[in-house]
């Protein structure tokens, strides 16, 4: 279960850091290097950019959190203790700040 877990924050801290750095990256997916429509669904590319960049950035914040607690008997259970919630928290403001510009942008807010 912690697994599913860790692969749907990978996902959603991937496409997070991806949308804030490259905020055309959805619809820069969509046409290839002539300008052309591609034929498929751009999520096939950006899917695993998305979980690569998580998976990384979530490594990365696990080992440098444990590194705080190396003197501890399981450094690696705090840091994703406190690793784990926070990616979950930047995920969610991410979506919920997406839903709400979607929203204003259709007229209902």
């Amino acid at each position: 279960m912690m697994g599913l877990l860790y692969l749907f924050l990978c996902f959603t801290t991937g496409a997070a850091i991806c949308n804030f750095a490259f905020p055309g990256l959805v619809n820069m997916a969509k046409t290839d290097y002539n300008k052309s429509t591609l034929s498929f669904c751009p999520y096939l590319l950006l899917l695993p950019a998305w979980y690569l960049v998580g998976s990384l950035a979530l490594t990365w914040a696990v080992y440098w959190t444990a590194m705080v607690f190396a003197r501890t008997a399981e450094p690696l259970f705090w840091a994703n203790l406190i690793v784990m919630p926070v990616a979950g928290i930047i995920s969610a403001c991410h979506w919920f700040r997406k839903a709400e510009k979607r929203r204003v942008k259709a007229g209902k807010g």
